[in-house]
């Protein structure tokens, strides 16, 4: 550095000037405001203590962050990898047989019933005109029934489409199917025995009272199996 007294070129090193002896100060290079230090490479910049221990502090609390969420990621993954995969053979039979063969089903017999044809005892003679004449307020409601086993038919196949494509409300639908079916025999037990001489109780033993009990059985299994299944039924 240079002496500030003579002007002479001070070598490094030294505190005071060989020439007139003043005192120079350090010989470590200055530098100016704003400079950086230079360093080498892979040389490490150091710090005062209570920065080195808040730097310690966050790569310990990094550390801890990510161990934690490592070990909550594979918490998550060994329970998926460990549940339970349910059946979906009933869903498939109901989808790709049950609803269609329900459609059929209703179609055929709500035609039936409106013409008469139900009437047909087992030597293929048909009574429909003989009761027809006698009670004359059934035909209207066996025509009644014949559209609403219709409508029914097409909503089999709604059905199927909503649980086909896993909406979430196809299982409520298709549990509500087997519910409008009990109710619709009910009512037309009450207005066939309120049209004729018979009973209620004659007339469901007409219909078969076991097929109200079969639907009740069928509600209570089918929403059992799809609430297990909720989660599945999400659009």
């Amino acid at each position: 550095m240079v002496c500030n007294n003579c002007g002479y070129q001070v070598p490094d090193g030294q505190y005071t000037c060989p020439v007139c002896g003043s005192y120079v100060g350090s010989s470590q290079p200055q530098m100016q405001y704003g400079q950086q230090p230079q360093m080498q490479y892979g040389q490490q910049p150091q710090m005062q203590y209570g920065q080195q221990n808040m730097y310690n502090q966050q790569n310990m609390y990094s550390q801890q962050n990510n161990t934690y969420q490592n070990l909550m990621n594979q918490a998550n993954y060994q329970q998926n990898s460990y549940q339970p995969q349910l059946g979906m053979k009933w869903y498939k039979f109901v989808i790709y047989f049950l609803l269609f063969l329900s459609a059929i089903l209703n179609l055929f017999g709500g035609i039936a019933i409106m013409t008469g044809a139900h009437y047909t005892d087992s030597t293929g003679e048909n009574y429909a005109d003989w009761i027809y004449d006698v009670f004359s307020g059934l035909k209207a409601i066996d025509i009644i029934m014949g559209v609403i086993c219709i409508a029914l038919a097409i909503y089999a196949l709604f059905v199927r489409a909503m649980l086909a494509e896993y909406k979430q409300i196809g299982p409520k639908l298709f549990i509500a199917m087997y519910a409008i079916d009990i109710v619709t025999m009910l009512i037309y037990a009450i207005l066939v025995a309120c049209v004729t001489s018979l009973s209620i109780g004659d007339v469901m033993t007409i219909i078969d009272i076991k097929d109200v009990v079969i639907n009740i059985f069928w509600i209570v299994i089918n929403k059992i199996y799809f609430d297990n299944r909720k989660h599945l039924f999400v659009n």
